[in-house]
């Protein structure tokens, strides 16, 4: 029993720092609670379809250690909206569809999502029946703040997904859609030219030029402003370094301008 004492108390440590598994799908739900099923100025509204998306941003393999240390650490700074996926190696920032035009039948017919990712009540039980076949999102209106990128198709008016995004779950009357990645980069002057290349095709290209924070008046206040760069860094605990690799780039992200913008479905339509 003396030696099996010390084995049991190595287990036990061992389980008490083991990071806690984190279910994705409870996680899901309880951001979905988070967007009001109506809104306040139609209070009639009471069977909306909710539209919810998220985007992955890959740990690079390097640095996962390091990243989840940090992580299991602090997963409170990390919200109700983002959530390390661990077997899959990234973090998922997930948000309302706002705005997105959803495909009604074979005819071409869609409507469009309130900002809250929510079919309106005039249109929703019209949607209602495709639920169980998927409603399938085409893509946003283009306008003065959101004008697409390289992989969308802009034609009349509309900004289209190069494919159609299609469910990946249903809770009750909300649809979950995976919107593909989001990769962090350096855009400062010793950044990859390639990867500054598509950085500003997602990012700068889709706002018109201009940064999320220029596009639509975020600004933390934290680093100092560079309007010509995607403020992914200015995060609520940061060291104002724009990191091109390290698990810091992905700490510095959280509460950032561009963190703000995807989380209020901004950015869903950039294609990486």
């Amino acid at each position: 029993m003396k030696l099996l004492a010390p084995l049991a108390l190595l287990i036990s440590l061992a389980s008490a720092n083991s990071p806690r598994a984190i279910n994705i799908a409870s996680f899901e739900e309880q951001f979905i609670n988070t967007i009001p099923a109506r809104s306040v100025s139609d209070s009639s509204n009471t069977s909306s379809v909710t539209l919810v998306g998220y985007k992955s941003i890959p740990i690079e393999a390097e640095h996962v250690a390091d990243f989840e240390k940090d992580y299991y650490a602090n997963t409170s700074l990390w919200g109700n909206n983002r959530v390390y996926d661990r077997q899959a190696r990234a973090v998922r920032v997930y948000f309302p569809v706002a705005g997105a035009l959803v495909g009604l039948g074979s005819r071409g017919e869609h409507v469009e999502a309130d900002l809250l990712g929510r079919i309106p009540s005039d249109q929703s039980d019209e949607s209602l029946p495709h639920v169980g076949r998927g409603l399938h999102v085409l893509g946003r209106r283009k306008t003065e703040q959101v004008t697409g990128v390289e992989g969308n198709i802009v034609r009349d008016g509309v900004i289209y997904l190069s494919e159609p995004a299609k469910p990946v779950r249903h809770v009750g009357r909300a649809i979950v859609y995976d919107f593909g990645g989001k990769e962090l980069h350096s855009h400062g002057e010793h950044g990859h030219p390639h990867v500054e290349k598509r950085a500003k095709k997602s990012c700068l290209q889709n706002h018109n030029g201009k940064n999320c924070s220029k596009a639509y008046g975020i600004n933390k206040g934290r680093c100092k402003m560079n309007s010509k760069a995607c403020m992914d860094y200015n995060g609520l605990v940061t060291d104002c370094k724009n990191y091109s690799s390290g698990w810091k780039k992905y700490r510095n992200f959280v509460d950032s301008d561009c963190d703000v913008s995807l989380g209020k479905g901004h950015c869903w339509n950039e294609i990486m």
